[in-house]
Formats: structure tokens, C-alpha cells, sequence
């Protein structure tokens, strides 16, 4: 058989002709591209010029009057190849003859280039378009993958670029480049104070992906697809990896579950710096129930605009002072903790001892805003006055309307900190059922009431009962989308409204997805609008600009020793009618609490600048404290 194959394979090409063989040839060149036809066309030109040159040369046939001798009959040969006009004032026929026969050719291969050129222009446009060309930045911000905190994200380092500068963000996502540079353009307007470069391409890609210039960045992050799944981000990762990124280029990754971090980073060896987006944003809704008006105070601490997280070293001549007297040199920011050896200690106890190479974590306004005082540290540890007179914490009454994959992560949090006692309402419709989903609880007691929560008698008999102090409206989170998945949570602060005009006391928080549905109610001040997407977008800008923000983070809202908080002013003051900034944070420190912000009103606001803070009564305060640090008076608690 196979024998038979090799003579029917002789015999078949024994029937090409030679013309055949050429013209397949040809076809071949041709399907190479227009850069391959240009040189066959250069040969060409090259061919018809030296033979029409030769011929005038050896046939002396004068060229309008004059001999061919030498280069001249080429030149003349090539001037009619590319300009026809050439041959109107030809004299003799001979040189007429030829020149017609070298113009014909001419305008072949003229207008043949002419047409390739512009085909080969317009596939090039076409390409960049589409997307597909190199980048070649150096210290970019790169984002990788397309979600709607996309806009949120650009948002956010166009507002941490420094003034006079504009830095490069590119962004890579399997998404047609002009469809996104026309939502860019329809969403900022030209505001941006970056300079946005997209590419269109999948980032988990090697190849497309080294398009982009990652090795080059400054930071990388990745976004989650908006199917929710972190297949693509894990991929992404893998891909970068293998791409050789530098360890120390810190990469930002969202994620649904974090039990993939540890794995990504052993795998990888990257510098990876995790979001989880469900329990950051569970951490900061459990935070707001405690403390009404904190969501303030931890969007302030992400956000670019006003009062942030910064590091800045240590001056020599503090090293072996003790927090508490260091302390007390420090102009235009509010310190709150020590970095060591890369080890972030939030809120450090007043005898700990500075050493050299460490960093003071502090609240400012602006790196430019910090200064060092060169004297003036008057207090000791010994002077300390470690007596407080603050309020006991009472029990909470949480009612909870509606519920989504937030809910019981929710509820853990409350349960390390609240008051033990406290009791939590969850009104949710009969099919949905959540105790037997719900882990045993220490402090708290969880009842649930089934219901719409849309329901105003339903609403109005469980309000009835005085000793609600917090409600919380969860959103759906409806797979069909943040629209839907508010409808209720919104129609459910309209009844709260009505039903709350007589208790001003009570306090209402709201975990909403879609920022836009913000805006369709007016905002009335004992609501508090929660948006988890803004809230992941804000530390995932701030997680790829300032390095080792997510350390202070984890230390605040974890399990450990320090803590974030809020406190009545009149327990401080103790009928006083007000304190300087810089006392009340001195003996706020003396029991182990470090004063970043204070409001009124329920209006938080982060104090950098604690020599032009007067505090009243009427205020509540923001602390970051130690629960190490024991007190000889009246505990302070969380709630």
C-alpha cells in the first residue's frame, strides 16, 4: 500500500506544468504578507530598469538628444518607472518604445505598492485598535482582568498621584480596546490625573500578557472576573510567575476564598497581597454596627483624598526614647504604631523602646505635612495618670433585615467583641433558613423571625419592642445583578425612616452593592451606606500604592491585641468643657489608647493634625488601643 501511495504521488506531479509550479509559488510568497510582495516587486522594478537601461545603452539610442553612455539610460529608465509624466517630451521613436514599455511597467508596480501600502497602514491601525501592540512603560501600575471596580480602581490612583506628576496605569482585559476606552472616556471625561493605556488580550496569558511590560511594573493588580469564580485570578497569578515578575513587586489579588492565598504564594514565590472580599467587607459592616459612623473613618484610611496611612523612619535622635515620649515630637501626624524588621505593632504600650530602622505608623494628611520637634519632650512613663472614667458598655439589640453570604460572617465578628448578652434579630423570608447554617455563638443570642423585610407591620411590631439599638439591612446580592439585589434593601430604609421618626437614637447601617443606588434616596443622617464594591476597590488601590498598608489593616480587624474604636468625649473630659488635641491624645495614650480622629454628630473624620483639635463634650472619639494594656479605673470596651 505504501508503495502504491508513492507512485500515485509521482504520477500526480508529473502533471504539473511549469506554470503551475510558478504560479503556486507565487501564491505562497504572496500569503507571507505585503512586506514579502513589496520586495518581489522591488525586484521587479530593479529588473525592468537595468534591462531597458542595458538595451539603451547598447543600441546608443540618444535619450531627448543625448547619448545613453553610462548611467544615464538607467536613470532615465527609473525616472519613467515611477513618474509616467516623465515620457511627454521623449524625442526619437526608439526611446519612445521603450520608455512606453518601462511607464506601463512603472504604473503596475507603482500602483501595485501604492495599494499595499495603504492595505498593509490600515491592517496596522487595525491592529492597534484592536489592542494587540506592545506597551513599553517602566514603573506602571498594571491592572489585569475587567469588573466594574475597574472605574473605582482609576479613580483611586488618579487621586494618589502626587501634583505635577502623571503617572501610567495600563490596563489588560479580554475586552475589545476601544469598546473600554469609550467607557473610560463617557466615565472620567478627561479627569483622570493618570495616563491610562489599555490593551486588549487575556491575562493569563504568557504571551499577551508580556505585551504589557509586567517585569517593568511598579505593581500589578489582578481583578476577579464578574462570574465571581477565582479560576482566572489563580491563572493570572501562575502566569506571572512564569513570567519571571520580580518578588518584591507587591501583586494584589482579589479573591472569594482565601484559603487560596498560601497556596498561590508557595507556588508562585511572589510578593502577594490578598483581598477577600467577603470578609473585608463583613470586617468593616461588623465594625460600623459596633460604631456607628466608623464605615467613615476606614474609608478615609483607603481612600487618596485627605488623611492616610504613611511610614515614615524614625529620627536618630528618638532611637532609645519610648513610645510615649517620642511621641510627643511629632508635628502634623497622629502616631498609632511602630514598624520593625517589616513587623507592624498597632498601638504599642507606652515603655516600648525605638530602636534603629524603625518606622513610625501614622495617620497625615501629606508625607510633606510630617515634622520632628527638636526638643520639648517633657513627660515620662513615671508621670503617667492611668485612670479613666469611661462608660460600661451595655448589651446590644441587633435587628438584622434580609440576608446574604455577609450574614454569618457578619455575626462571627460581633461575637469576639460585642457585650456578652447581646441579642441579634435576623428577619428573613420562610424559605430561607439560617440558624442551621450558623455556628454556636458565645456572646451573642440569634433568633431568627420569618418575614418579608419590606413588610412595614411586620417591621413596626419588632420595632415596638424599646431595646433595639441597631439595625442592619443587608442587601440580596441576587445573581441577577446589584440593581435587583438592592431593590429591598432601599425599599426597607424608606419603612426605617417612617417608623424610626420618634427613636433618633437608633441607628441604621446599610451593606448595598451598587453605588449608584446610593443616590436614588437622599441620605438621612442616621443612615449609614455601606458599598462593598468601593470599600474592595479602595484597599486594593491603596494595597498597590502604599506598600505594607494591608499589615496595619489585618492588625486592626483581626483577632489580636489592638483594636479600633470609638469613645464618648465626656468621659475623657470629666466635666471639663474641653481639652486640647495634644492632652486629650496624651492621656488617652497613658491607658494605652492612641487618638486618630474624633467628629460630631456621627461625622467622623481622621485628626492628623492634633495641635489644631479642641475637644468638647458633645464629640465621640476615634482610638486604636491595646487590650493588653491594663487600667486602674473604669474598663473601656468595645461596645
Amino acid at each position: 500500500m505504501k508503495t502504491e501511495r508513492n507512485e500515485h504521488r509521482v504520477d500526480a506531479s508529473a502533471d504539473v506544468t511549469l506554470g503551475q509550479r510558478l504560479r503556486y509559488r507565487l501564491d505562497n510568497r504572496l500569503a507571507k504578507g505585503p512586506g514579502s510582495l513589496i520586495g518581489l516587486l522591488a525586484i521587479v522594478a530593479l529588473g525592468v530598469v537595468l534591462l531597458a537601461g542595458f538595451l539603451l545603452w547598447v543600441g546608443n539610442v540618444n535619450v531627448n538628444g543625448e547619448g545613453a553612455e553610462g548611467l544615464e539610460g538607467f536613470w532615465a529608465s527609473l525616472m519613467r518607472t515611477l513618474d509616467p509624466g516623465t515620457m511627454g517630451g521623449d524625442r526619437g521613436w526608439r526611446f519612445r518604445l521603450t520608455s512606453l514599455v518601462v511607464t506601463v511597467a512603472g504604473i503596475f508596480i507603482v500602483s501595485t505598492l501604492i495599494g499595499l501600502l495603504a492595505n498593509g497602514i490600515g491592517a496596522r491601525l487595525d491592529e492597534l485598535r484592536r489592542g494587540r501592540s506592545r506597551v513599553i512603560e517602566t514603573g506602571h501600575t498594571l491592572l489585569l482582568g475587567w469588573s466594574p471596580k475597574v472605574f473605582i480602581l482609576l479613580e483611586e490612583l488618579s487621586a494618589s498621584a502626587a501634583p505635577g506628576e502623571c503617572p501610567c496605569v495600563v490596563v489588560l482585559a479580554d475586552r475589545d480596546m476601544v469598546e473600554m476606552e469609550e467607557q473610560f472616556r463617557l466615565a472620567f471625561r478627561d479627569s483622570l490625573a493618570v495616563r491610562l493605556v489599555t490593551r486588549t488580550g487575556d491575562p493569563s496569558s504568557p504571551r499577551e500578557l508580556l505585551g504589557v511590560s509586567p517585569l517593568q511594573a511598579r505593581s500589578v493588580v489582578v481583578l476577579k472576573e464578574e462570574s465571581g469564580s477565582d479560576a482566572s485570578t489563580v491563572r493570572t497569578v501562575l502566569a506571572l510567575a512564569h513570567l519571571g515578575l520580580d518578588p518584591t513587586v507587591p501583586v494584589v489579588i482579589e479573591l472569594d476564598d482565601g484559603r487560596r492565598t498560601n497556596a498561590l504564594a508557595m507556588a508562585s514565590s511572589l510578593r502577594i497581597l490578598p483581598v477577600v472580599s467577603r470578609d473585608w467587607v463583613a470586617m468593616v459592616t461588623a465594625r460600623a454596627v459596633q460604631f456607628p459612623s466608623m464605615a467613615q473613618i476606614y474609608e478615609e484610611l483607603l481612600n487618596f483624598d485627605g488623611a492616610e496611612v504613611y511610614f515614615t523612619d524614625v529620627p536618630k535622635a528618638l532611637v532609645g526614647r519610648t513610645v510615649h515620649e517620642a511621641v510627643e515630637a511629632v508635628r502634623g501626624g497622629a502616631v498609632f504604631g511602630v514598624r520593625r524588621s517589616g513587623n507592624v505593632l498597632i498601638a504599642p504600650l507606652p515603655d516600648f523602646t525605638l530602636a534603629q530602622g524603625d518606622e513610625f505608623v501614622l495617620v497625615a494628611g501629606q508625607r510633606t505635612d510630617l515634622a520632628f520637634a527638636d526638643a520639648g519632650l517633657s513627660r515620662s512613663v513615671s508621670e503617667r495618670s492611668d485612670s479613666l472614667a469611661l462608660p460600661e458598655p451595655a448589651r446590644a439589640h441587633v435587628l438584622i433585615l434580609g440576608w446574604n453570604d455577609l450574614g454569618d460572617r457578619v455575626l462571627q465578628i460581633l461575637d469576639q467583641s460585642i457585650v456578652a448578652g447581646s441579642l441579634i434579630d435576623v428577619v428573613v423570608p420562610e424559605q430561607t433558613k439560617v440558624g442551621a447554617s450558623l455556628p454556636s455563638f458565645q456572646r451573642l443570642t440569634v433568633r431568627e423571625i420569618a418575614g418579608e423585610i419590606t413588610d412595614a407591620s411586620l417591621l413596626e411590631r419588632i420595632l415596638s419592642d424599646s431595646s433595639v439599638t441597631q439595625v442592619l439591612v443587608l442587601s440580596s446580592r441576587s445573581p441577577s445583578g446589584a440593581m435587583s439585589s438592592d431593590a429591598d434593601a432601599l425599599l426597607a430604609v424608606l419603612e426605617l425612616r417612617h417608623l424610626l421618626a420618634s427613636r433618633p437614637d437608633v441607628r441604621v447601617t446599610v451593606e448595598i452593592g451598587d453605588p449608584v443606588n446610593v443616590d436614588l434616596i437622599q441620605r438621612d443622617s442616621r443612615e449609614e451606606f455601606i458599598v462593598g464594591e468601593r470599600l474592595v476597590c479602595l484597599l486594593m488601590s491603596q494595597m498597590s500604592q502604599t506598600f505594607g498598608v494591608l499589615d496595619v489593616l489585618r492588625s486592626l480587624m483581626s483577632e489580636d491585641d489592638s483594636d479600633i474604636a470609638l469613645l464618648p468625649a465626656a468621659g475623657l473630659l470629666g466635666g471639663r468643657a474641653s481639652m486640647s488635641g495634644p492632652d486629650a491624645a496624651r492621656r488617652l495614650r497613658d491607658v494605652g489608647r492612641y487618638l486618630v480622629g474624633a467628629g460630631t454628630n456621627g461625622r467622623l473624620r481622621l485628626q492628623p493634625n492634633l495641635a489644631g483639635l479642641t475637644i468638647t463634650p458633645d464629640m465621640d472619639l476615634v482610638v486604636i488601643h491595646n487590650s493588653n494594656f491594663e487600667v486602674t479605673g473604669s474598663p473601656v470596651a468595645s461596645m
